[in-house]
């Protein structure tokens, strides 16, 4: 388990035989800019995409929906044509779906801030195991800056995906799944 590896590293200040390995043969800095470079991409895009186009097209949708409610609300002139019930549905499934897109984009940033930390770290710790066989960590006060985010980032996120949890619909309680027209 390597997240418990470079805990260690983070803890302590040494680095195990097998981390030493592992920075040497494959974490060059050449490859961890790359992968800091695109993954730093992929947040700064999702980000955008949320901004740009999901948000405002959520905030057209509510507005649709608040003009189809006032619309089934006036039942002398439209009558029984547009149900109350399922308009109201529908403006609390945009709803929800707006806060779990809220939600989305500050577990983004707050993933964002500590992979940022992570990789600062990471490419330091990489530059002195590559710079010499014996090297300790114990006295560099200035190889981490943010060790709390560091952790964070190596308990919740290095591992598993934080963000799946966005992309899979929940089985039970689906209410978009629950609307009735």
């Amino acid at each position: 388990m390597p997240e418990v590896e470079l805990t260690g590293t983070l803890a302590i200040g040494s680095v195990t035989e097998s981390l030493r390995l592992f920075f040497e043969e494959y974490l060059t800095s050449q490859y961890l800019k790359q992968l800091e470079s695109n993954v730093t991409h992929g947040y700064q895009n999702s980000l955008k995409i949320v901004c740009e186009h999901i948000l405002p097209a959520c905030e057209r949708i509510q507005l649709e929906l608040s003009k189809l409610l006032g619309f089934s609300l006036w039942t002398q002139r439209y009558g029984d044509f547009l149900e109350i019930k399922a308009v109201e549905n529908s403006i609390e499934c945009i709803r929800e779906f707006v806060t779990q897109i809220h939600l989305f984009t500050k577990d983004l940033n707050r993933l964002a801030t500590t992979f940022k930390a992570f990789i600062k770290w990471i490419t330091m710790v990489t530059e002195k195991v590559t710079s010499g066989p014996n090297t300790e960590f114990q006295n560099e006060s200035s190889l981490c800056e943010d060790p709390e985010l560091v952790l964070e980032f190596l308990n919740h996120d290095f591992i598993k995906d934080s963000l799946a949890e966005y992309f899979v619909l929940p089985t039970q309680g689906n209410k978009i799944k629950n609307i009735s027209f």
